[in-house]
């Protein structure tokens, strides 16, 4: 069963990131996409000894980008 998480406008990217549990997905504009793929980098580094890990992807039609915490 897959738990999605709406991105409330102006929430802070990292604290909801972070805040992922395994499953859940994450959607924000498409112009964070850099931010959002600078803050799963670091998290992926800072949290390397619980596996922790996400995806993003990258919708150009409805231009957000989303984040799925996948471990």
């Amino acid at each position: 069963k897959e738990a999605h998480m709406e991105e409330i406008s102006g929430a802070p990217l990292t604290k909801t990131i972070r805040e992922l549990e395994v499953g859940q997905t994450a959607s924000f504009p498409i112009e964070r996409h850099g931010s959002v793929k600078a803050i799963v980098s670091r998290m992926k580094m800072e949290q390397i000894r619980i596996g922790w890990c996400a995806t993003i992807d990258v919708n150009y039609d409805t231009f957000e980008v989303e984040v799925r915490r996948t471990r």
